[in-house]
């Protein structure tokens, strides 16, 4: 629960408001695709990836 002006109000409900409308999917990125990436890091194939930010924010950063 976070103090507004119009009373309480929870983190849920904040995020819908405000951080939704900011990320470009409007969702938040479910833990499988956070790990698809963690995998994805850990295999031969990613061995020329080195020293680089991944941001799996749904375009949050971006935006």
């Amino acid at each position: 629960m976070q103090s507004t002006k119009s009373g309480p109000v929870a983190g849920t409900e904040i995020f819908e408001r405000y951080y939704k409308r900011q990320v470009a999917q409007r969702r938040m990125i479910e833990p499988e695709e956070i790990a698809h990436v963690a995998v994805f890091l850990s295999l031969p194939e990613s061995a020329g990836i080195t020293g680089q930010a991944l941001n799996v924010d749904g375009g949050f950063f971006m935006s």
